[in-house]
């Protein structure tokens, strides 16, 4: 596993978040940050992406189907915006996100965390 950087970018260009991951390969984290900007984009319309000091992406990339994505995948998603969602970041208060986690758990039985 390899640990990546995530910063959400908001429309003044400033940083409204960060959430750090681990992943696979840099194919891997792209979709993870894809997805996850993707989730919060009502607040942060881009990110940019970072593994140690090598930047890897800054805008999002066309977004899988969540049928490409491998349950692996979709629960490292799924906990990363839990993380995100319970952070101090102004990111935290994306509708989106939170509206994903709520059909998240819903879809899936999950109880609403403590």
């Amino acid at each position: 596993m390899v640990s990546y950087r995530l910063y959400f970018i908001d429309r003044t260009g400033s940083i409204a978040g960060r959430d750090d991951f681990d992943a696979g390969d840099d194919s891997e984290a792209r979709r993870i940050a894809a997805i996850l900007s993707e989730a919060c984009s009502d607040i942060c319309p881009s990110f940019e992406l970072w593994q140690a000091s090598r930047t890897l992406q800054s805008m999002p990339q066309r977004l899988a189907s969540e049928t490409e994505l491998t349950q692996k995948i979709q629960e490292s998603v799924a906990h990363r915006e839990e993380t995100i969602q319970s952070s101090k970041w102004r990111i935290a208060q994306s509708r989106r996100l939170i509206a994903r986690i709520e059909a998240w758990r819903s879809r899936f039985g999950v109880p609403k965390a403590l």
